[in-house]
C-alpha cells in the first residue's frame, strides 16, 4: 500500500461493501456526503463514505458479516459483534490504517479509513415506543451516570444498564441491546422513514428513499444510489448541498495514516510516555483557535460590524488601512529594511499562524509583500509554505465591495 493514496484504500472498501451487498441481495444507497460527491463531482476525496440499507437487511448483514471470514486488514465492527462499539449502525474497515479524527475524542471503534453503513428506520409513532428507544440508545451511550434533561425523549438510564453489564457481561449485553434497537426500528415503509444515526434523526421522509435505485459513477466505477438522492440532499444540506460538494473535505482536520494501524500507533506513543496525548490535545485547541478565528475573520458586510470584532485580521486591517500609501510607496523604492519594520506586527500574527498549522493574511495585497520579505530574507520554503496552506478566503478583503 505503500503508493496507495487515501482514495484508493476507500474506493477499494466501497467496491468491497458494494460486493458484499449484491451477493446477498440487499438494496442499498451512497448517502450523505459520499452522495454529494458522487454526484457533483464524480469522485470522493474524504477517509470515509456512507451507505444506507433497510433496518432489516441491515440487522441481516451484521449476521452474515459475523459468521464469514474477512478479507486480510479488514474489521467490521457493530453493536452485534462488538462490544465497545456503541452505535446501532456498522463499519467496515481497514485495519492497516489509522484514521485520527481531531474533533471526536475517544472513538476506539474508528481505527481506519472506513465504510459507514447506516440503517433506514420506521419512525414510531406510540410515545411509548419512542420513550423505549431512547431508552436504550441513551443507556447504552453513557459511560458514567449523569442526570439528562427528562422529558419524553430522554431518560436516566445508566444505572439499568451498567447493572445489567455486571450481570451478563458486556458482549451479551451488547447484542442484547442491538436486538431491541432492530426491534424498535423495524416496522413496514408506509409512512414517514427517517436515516438514522446515533441519538439523533438526521432526515425523515414520506416515501422509501430506496424504493428505487439508479447507478452512479465515481472515479469510473459504478455504485447504486436512490433516485430521490437529491431530494434527501436538499432536506439533509439545504439546496445549496451541490455547491458545498464541491468546496468543502469532509475530515479535512483528520490525520490520516497508511501501513500503520491504529494499535501500533499507540504502542509506539505508549513507549514514549503516552506523548500523543500532548499532541492530539494540542492539535485539538488549534482546532478551535482555528474555527474562532475563521469566524473572527471572515468577511464583513459593514465597516461598523468589522470594528467590534477583535480578531487579528480585524485589528491589522484597521493598523494598517492609514499606512497603505507609504507601504506601497516603500515597496516601490524596494526599501525593504524600512518595509520589514513597518511589516512587523503582520510577520508575527503571519509566523504565529504558520507555528499552528495554519496560514494568515489580512488580504492579497499584505499577503504578498509579506511573501516578498520572507524571500528578500531567504526564507524561500517558509514563503512557499505559507502559499501553499493559506486559505484562498483570506486574499479577499475582509469588508466586501471595498474600494480600493
Amino acid at each position: 500500500m505503500i503508493n496507495a493514496s487515501v482514495n484508493d484504500v476507500l474506493m477499494e472498501l466501497l467496491c468491497e461493501v458494494r460486493d458484499i451487498l449484491n451477493e446477498n441481495n440487499i438494496v442499498y444507497s451512497l448517502y450523505g456526503s459520499t452522495a454529494a460527491k458522487a454526484i457533483a463531482r464524480g469522485h470522493i476525496d474524504e477517509p470515509s463514505a456512507s451507505i444506507m440499507v433497510r433496518n432489516e437487511d441491515f440487522v441481516r448483514l451484521c449476521d452474515i458479516m459475523e459468521k464469514s471470514k474477512l478479507k486480510k486488514h479488514r474489521s467490521f465492527d457493530s453493536m452485534h459483534n462488538n462490544p465497545n462499539y456503541m452505535d446501532y449502525t456498522a463499519r467496515y474497515s481497514n485495519t492497516e490504517t489509522t484514521n485520527i479524527s481531531l474533533a471526536q475524542k475517544g472513538n476506539i471503534f474508528k481505527s481506519g479509513i472506513y465504510v459507514e453503513i447506516i440503517p433506514l428506520r420506521a419512525e414510531n409513532n406510540t410515545p411509548f415506543q419512542h420513550k423505549f428507544l431512547r431508552f436504550l440508545e441513551h443507556g447504552w451511550e453513557k459511560h458514567f451516570c449523569k442526570l439528562t434533561s427528562v422529558r419524553y425523549k430522554y431518560l436516566l438510564t445508566v444505572p439499568f444498564i451498567n447493572l445489567f453489564k455486571l450481570c451478563v457481561g458486556k458482549k451479551r449485553a451488547a447484542k442484547f441491546i442491538f436486538n431491541k434497537l432492530a426491534e424498535a426500528h423495524s416496522g413496514e415503509f408506509k409512512n414517514s422513514i427517517t436515516i438514522k444515526g446515533f441519538n439523533e434523526t438526521l432526515s425523515e421522509f414520506t416515501f422509501d428513499p430506496l424504493a428505487k435505485t439508479k447507478t452512479v459513477r465515481v472515479d469510473g466505477k459504478n455504485f447504486s444510489i436512490s433516485a430521490k438522492i437529491k431530494i434527501i440532499l436538499r432536506r439533509v444540506y439545504s439546496r445549496r448541498w451541490r455547491k458545498k460538494a464541491k468546496t468543502t473535505v469532509k475530515g479535512e482536520n483528520n490525520i490520516v495514516l497508511l501501513d500503520v494501524s491504529c494499535k501500533e500507533l499507540e504502542r509506539t506513543f505508549k513507549r514514549k510516555n503516552n506523548i500523543w496525548k500532548k499532541y492530539f490535545r494540542k492539535k485539538s485547541r488549534q482546532m478551535l483557535v482555528k474555527s474562532i478565528s475563521a469566524y473572527y475573520d471572515r468577511q464583513k458586510s459593514k465597516v461598523w460590524t468589522l470594528a467590534k470584532r477583535t480578531g487579528t485580521r480585524a485589528r491589522l486591517y484597521f493598523y494598517y488601512l492609514p499606512k497603505m500609501g507609504l507601504i506601497r510607496n516603500l515597496l516601490a523604492n524596494e526599501d525593504y529594511y524600512r518595509l520589514a519594520s513597518v511589516m512587523r506586527l503582520n510577520r508575527l500574527a503571519t509566523l504565529l499562524a504558520y507555528k499552528q498549522g495554519a496560514g494568515f493574511a489580512v488580504n492579497k495585497e499584505l499577503f504578498e509583500i509579506q511573501l516578498k520579505l520572507f524571500r528578500f530574507e531567504g526564507n524561500e520554503e517558509l514563503a512557499n509554505r505559507l502559499e501553499a496552506m493559506t486559505p484562498k478566503y483570506y486574499m479577499n478583503s475582509i469588508v466586501e465591495n471595498e474600494e480600493k
